[in-house]
């Protein structure tokens, strides 16, 4: 089974489509051995397979089991992609309150790794989900918030499948609104404080991030979506991405204009959007965007991967300065830098944001020969320890270059996810990064 960058491939003995709590139940009693859980397989590592082990597709799992408009609440199975409820929703004029910047993922996905994304103030889909019904390994259906079974519900969000299955989820939906596009370029180094006063303080900000260049690596160019009074006019009138654009000119972008300085500067160029006109668009037509836009013609001699860091307020320009003289001396493929912000999340068990961060996502061309991957491994170790270093953490979701010592770091509430999982005899429930780091 591959993933998306088709790096890591692993050979399982079964994978079984589930479309209902019936078929997850008889998935878990015919299957022997260890089971990994997987949705759209958007994560680098393995996470959502275990070698010669059982796969359960939950893509199936699909169904909007109840959804309240006017309390702006939506309970809907694990599958379901965030797209879907995009057009279920933006009838009544609603949005995802949290989720990434691309919409292909599903709910229970996007629970499973806690993912993030650029909105402002909300930081991890923790803060949205207020319920979940789990499948345990017996079969046991058990539903779970912050006031039923707390320890599974806040162990199963960014616990990647460890304690049980996610069956479905109830989730907080905000408003869909107007937005108009702020841009600023500035140095990295005013950046932090810049972003703390205009954007974190601000009452209008609703998405945020800003993005660092080859050869400007310390120049961040920020992008702020501010709420637009309702008079104000559409430059795009559409209100969701079209699903079936092909995207050729960013995947040709992508494909051709990556690997050397001079390609990198003028990818850089291409965009810079520091001088683009004014832009007002839906907040949903923002946040529809689709992956297949930063998909390459062809994986076979290189492939793109994301590494992310988190780095606490305090210490994010240290972060930023080091990264900035990594970058700008080491070949590392990194084609750009996107960085946001995140409060504190004290919900999730295997929070990456213990006090409020920044974080800094690196997108990156790497070889596909052993000696090109044996490279990164070497340099995404390095800067992990430049995160810890600055008492942050890595992301898990991707490829699993991280020794165990720099996990138990990174991570030290896994000897209590590890403690949970035994009382609920999860041990079925197996993926390569639990393999190797529990």
């Amino acid at each position: 089974m591959k993933n998306v960058s088709q790096l890591d491939s692993v050979g399982v003995e079964r994978a079984f489509s589930i479309h209902n709590v019936d078929e997850l139940r008889d998935a878990l009693r015919r299957s022997e051995g260890s089971i990994a859980i997987g949705g759209g397989r958007y994560s680098m590592g393995g996470q959502t397979a275990i070698r010669c082990g059982s796969h359960l597709d939950i893509r199936p799992l699909n169904s909007v089991l109840n959804f309240d408009p006017e309390n702006r609440r939506i309970r809907v199975q694990a599958g379901a992609r965030w797209r879907d409820l995009q057009s279920l929703i933006d009838p009544f004029g609603l949005s995802i309150r949290t989720m990434q910047s691309y919409a292909n993922f599903t709910v229970g996905g996007s629970i499973s790794v806690n993912c993030h994304g650029r909105y402002v103030g909300h930081g991890a889909i923790a803060e949205s989900i207020e319920s979940m019904t789990l499948c345990l390994a017996n079969g046991e259906i058990i539903s779970t918030s912050r006031e039923q079974n707390r320890d599974l519900f806040a162990a199963a969000i960014g616990g990647y499948g460890a304690v049980g299955a996610i069956v479905d989820a109830t989730l907080r939906l905000d408003t869909n609104e107007k937005i108009s596009r702020h841009l600023q370029a500035l140095p990295v180094n005013e950046y932090f404080d810049w972003v703390t006063s205009e954007v974190l303080r601000s009452n209008s900000a609703v998405m945020h991030n800003a993005d660092l260049m080859p050869g400007a690596w310390r120049t961040a160019r920020a992008t702020t979506w501010h709420r637009a009074p309702t008079e104000a006019t559409l430059t795009t009138p559409d209100r969701l991405q079209d699903q079936n654009s092909k995207y050729l000119a960013q995947r040709t972008a992508i494909s051709t204009l990556a690997g050397s300085r001079m390609a990198d500067r003028v990818r850089a160029k291409l965009l810079d959007e520091s001088n683009a006109p004014p832009k007002t668009i839906w907040r949903n037509y923002e946040a529809s965007l689709d992956v297949a836009s930063l998909e390459p013609f062809s994986r076979e001699r290189h492939s793109f991967v994301l590494e992310e860091f988190f780095v606490p307020e305090r210490n994010a320009r240290q972060f930023a300065n080091a990264l900035a003289t990594y970058l700008e001396t080491s070949a590392s493929g990194t084609l750009n830098v996107s960085i946001r912000h995140a409060p504190m999340d004290e919900l999730a068990l295997m929070s990456w944001a213990r006090e409020a961060v920044f974080s800094f996502v690196l997108y990156i061309r790497v070889g596909t020969s052993k000696a090109a991957l044996e490279a990164q491994a070497r340099w995404v170790r390095a800067l992990i320890d430049l995160a810890l270093l600055n008492d942050g953490t890595y992301y898990l979701p991707y490829r699993l270059h991280a020794t165990t010592n720099q996990f138990v770091r990174a991570y030290p509430n896994a000897l209590q996810l590890k403690r949970i999982r035994n009382e609920v005899s999860a041990e079925r429930f197996l993926n390569t990064l639990w393999e190797k780091y529990l």
